[in-house]
């Protein structure tokens, strides 16, 4: 196995990351535990020895001296491909642990597993550095590839980990808030589950208990939040911003500075087309806000629709519900957002969201279901390829806008109103993506702010993009938006991602096609062939978007 650990070393960099990749290595063929087709509630890793696997490791570095070139490096990619196997444990134990995050046994298995893994990679790149000098294993990468490894194995010292941990138990908090955050009212203590379910309480003794059930839960999130940024910055590499950091580990070929130049570009154009697209289908959007839409039609229909943009859709649907594949039940436990990963070892790529019956469901799951294609059809471009993450939206975002032309089947007489509201969330991913991001880089430019500060700075920012206009911001959002806190500058990627499913959705299914078939070394520039961040394309993108606007509410 060539280059295991190159594919690996963003994960060092990544903390808390909403998809874990690695480069492909499964068990040896008499080890293997699974099938393609296992169903998810059989599905089991539990075999693997995190512990085990790393005294391997630690056995084989001592022995190292003893050993021929060919032994050694037999040994080595042997524990890269445990280490592969290692990784479907901790996502299929993520999962487990985000269907009920108070599961207390599912929360101590994924620690231990992603603590293990951490460990074992570790060790893995100790052992690639000595295999290069001792015997010139991966000459060909080159001494650049040598300091890469080097500058990973200095961010996984035990000063490292510590921060690591304290990032996890952080974002462990932040994510149990729905659950553990209470409020007094109406003599007695209240969750938000429990004060959304009582009707013993009066319209006005509920307002002012869920005012102060928000603001509470602003607080602790917002705290969590300056924690977290004290424990990031101590872990960026000397002489690099975390901002740097993070958006090298994301694999990124372009720069913070970049971004930001990009979204003072997209908040002149945009936002004045976003308040006109508003102004214009309020109607619309309350009208599809009145709908319900049951799970079990729209599936059905999509099968059909997605069909149609990518042959072999139908099926993939149909066997993702089968086994089981897909978890739609709401629950106040669960994790709160939706997201699309990959469990390698059984060659099944997995979709968590929550159906509630909204119009919103039904824009998530044709979302997520992009992910799920890519991720079924090309798992070595998407899920074991290079690490660019903004690729893998551009998957999700161009199947959303090559099903804007089926949403008939999907919609029904909510056609058009979905059409409008799919660009109003584009826009929005647009917008929003680059706030987000600004929001972020300039946080973290500040030395020791307050939460006061910070809600200042996002109220700042929201008036600008015009957000404070089109939803009533406030200040105060930023801690709802989990990203912020659990994935730092991720958010970006929902906003250039957008911009290359643009370009490529004006090649029709070509588009989608060049998406599906990439290799594991193209990323986002590759597959859209151009610089999206000059300023006519960027140019080009918004008269493309007000060419929509333009034809869909002509048809009101």
């Amino acid at each position: 196995m060539k280059r295991v650990i190159s594919a690996l070393l963003c994960l060092l960099l990544l903390g808390c990351a909403p998809v874990r990749q690695a480069a492909k290595g499964y068990l040896r063929q008499e080890e293997r535990q699974w099938s393609p087709s296992v169903p998810f509630p059989k599905m089991d890793l539990s075999f693997l020895n995190p512990s085990a696997m790393l005294v391997t490791a630690q056995s084989l570095q001592q022995n190292l001296p003893s050993l021929q070139k060919k032994e050694a490096v037999s040994a080595f990619e042997d524990l890269c491909s445990q280490y592969a196997a290692l990784l479907s444990a901790v996502t299929l134990a993520h999962i487990r642990y985000c269907r009920n995050v108070m599961d207390q046994t599912a929360a101590a298995d994924f620690q231990r597993l992603d603590k293990g893994a951490t460990a074992l990679q570790h060790a893995l790149v100790k052992l690639e550095i000595e295999l290069m000098d001792r015997f010139s294993y991966h000459a060909e990468a080159g001494e650049a590839y040598r300091q890469r490894l080097l500058e990973a194995l200095s961010r996984s010292s035990p000063a490292m980990e510590a921060l690591r941990e304290q990032e996890s138990a952080l974002c462990r908090a932040y994510e149990n808030l729905n659950a553990t955050v209470t409020v007094e009212a109406h003599g007695r203590t209240w969750t938000y589950e429990q004060l959304m379910a009582d009707e013993s309480m009066s319209f006005g003794t509920f307002l002012s208990a869920l005012d102060a059930y928000e603001a509470e839960w602003h607080r602790q999130a917002g705290n969590i939040f300056l924690e977290l940024m004290d424990v990031r910055k101590a872990m960026a590499p000397k002489g690099k911003t975390y901002a740097q950091s993070q958006y090298e580990a994301f694999g990124r070929a372009y720069s913070p500075k970049t971004a930001l130049a990009a979204s003072q570009i997209c908040k002149r154009r945009l936002v004045p087309l976003f308040r006109r697209l508003r102004e214009n289908c309020d109607g619309d959007l309350l009208y599809l806000g009145s709908a319900t839409f049951r799970e079990d039609v729209f599936l059905s229909a999509m099968g059909e629709a997605s069909e149609q943009v990518v042959p072999g859709a139908k099926g993939i649907l149909e066997g993702m519900l089968a086994l089981g594949l897909y978890d739609s039940a709401p629950s106040a436990h669960k994790v709160q957002g939706s997201f699309t990963t990959y469990i390698a070892a059984y060659e099944s790529p997995y979709l968590f969201t929550q159906w509630e019956e909204t119009a919103s469901d039904v824009f998530t799951v044709i979302h997520e279901f992009g992910h799920y294609l890519s991720f079924a059809l090309n798992p070595q471009g998407s899920y074991f390829g290079k690490n660019d993450l903004d690729v893998a939206e551009a998957d999700a975002q161009t199947f959303e806008l090559l099903m804007t032309d089926r949403y008939a089947s999907l919609f029904g007489r909510y056609k058009t109103a979905a059409k409008l509201c799919w660009l109003n969330n584009a826009l929005y991913a647009l917008l929003s993506g680059c706030m987000e991001d600004e929001f972020q880089q300039l946080a973290y430019a500040m030395e020791q702010p307050t939460l006061e500060e910070l809600d200042t700075l996002y109220h700042r920012l929201v008036q600008e993009y015009g957000f404070d206009l089109l939803f009533g911001y406030e200040g105060q959002e930023w801690t709802k938006i989990h990203h912020t806190l659990e994935y730092p500058f991720y958010y970006i990627s929902y906003s250039t991602s957008m911009m290359a499913a643009l370009r490529l959705y004006a090649m029709g299914n070509k588009g989608m096609q060049r998406l599906l078939t990439r290799s594991a070394q193209q990323g986002l520039m590759d597959v859209v062939g151009e610089d999206m961040f000059s300023p006519q394309a960027l140019e080009e993108t918004v008269q493309l978007l007000e060419r929509m606007a333009n034809d869909w509410l002509e048809e009101q």
